[in-house]
C-alpha cells in the first residue's frame, strides 16, 4: 500500500516517509482501535455512538490537514475527503439512513483491509481470492 500510495504521490507537493517497523505498528494500534470500534458500531448502532464517531472522524480530518500543512504528501487529502463525508453521515440526525450507510461503508472497508497485502506478514486465512 505504501509503495502504490508514494507512487501515486509522485509530482505531488509533500512527501511520504519510508514505512519501518514504528509505523506499522502504529498502524496496527491505530487500526486494532478502530476495528473494535467498528464492530461496536454494527453490533449496536445507537445515535449517540454516531456522535462520538463524528467527532473522532472530524479530529481526524484535522490532524491530516494538519500533517498536509506540515509536510505531509497532499494524497492524503483523499483520505480526509472520506473522513469528512463519513462524520457528516455518522453525525446525521436521521439513525436509519446514516446507519445503514455507515454499516455498509465499514463492512466494505473491513473487508478491503483483510485483502491488503503486506510482504512481511503471512496471510494464511484471507476472504480475498488472488
Amino acid at each position: 500500500m505504501h509503495a502504490l500510495l508514494t507512487l501515486a504521490a509522485q509530482g505531488l507537493p509533500g512527501s511520504f516517509p519510508a514505512f519501518d517497523a514504528p509505523h506499522v505498528l502504529m498502524a496496527n494500534l491505530l487500526g486494532s482501535i478502530v476495528t473494535v470500534w467498528a464492530v461496536l458500531r454494527i453490533r449496536d448502532p445507537q445515535l449517540q455512538f454516531g456522535r462520538y464517531d463524528a467527532a473522532a472522524r472530524f479530529l481526524f480530518a484535522a490532524w491530516q490537514i494538519y500533517a498536509v500543512v506540515h509536510g505531509a504528501s497532499v494524497i492524503i487529502l483523499g483520505f480526509t475527503v472520506v473522513e469528512l463525508l463519513l462524520a457528516s453521515l455518522s453525525h446525521s440526525p436521521s439513525r436509519n439512513t446514516a446507519s445503514k450507510v455507515y454499516v455498509r461503508l465499514t463492512r466494505t472497508t473491513l473487508w478491503a483491509a483483510q485483502c491488503v497485502r503486506i510482504p512481511e506478514v503471512h496471510h494464511s486465512a484471507s476472504p480475498c481470492t488472488t
